[in-house]
């Protein structure tokens, strides 16, 4: 069985893995942070790797397929997050 985890899920153990990067004023410690900024880098790049084929995906779609116009609803509501973000 290929269970899969959930937003939460996902979140919790990457900043488990990764941890969280502030600045602390110390070198040790902000070397630190640079490392999980850049991993957290990485992470970032790998997901909007995926969303990038995903669109891709979805452009190739008929034209008028419900299932990649849900898609395509669901990717235009994470580029508006991303916006607020960036």
């Amino acid at each position: 069985m290929n269970e899969k985890l959930n937003a939460n899920e996902i979140c919790r153990l990457m900043l488990q893995l990764t941890g969280e990067p502030t600045w602390h004023g110390e070198t040790n410690a902000d070397n630190e942070a640079a490392e999980q900024i850049r991993l957290l880098g990485e992470v970032a790049w790998q997901a909007l790797w995926t969303l990038s084929k995903a669109q891709d995906s979805i452009r190739s779609a008929p034209e008028g397929n419900a299932s990649a116009a849900k898609m395509g609803k669901a990717l235009d509501a994470v580029k508006d997050q991303l916006e607020e973000i960036l």
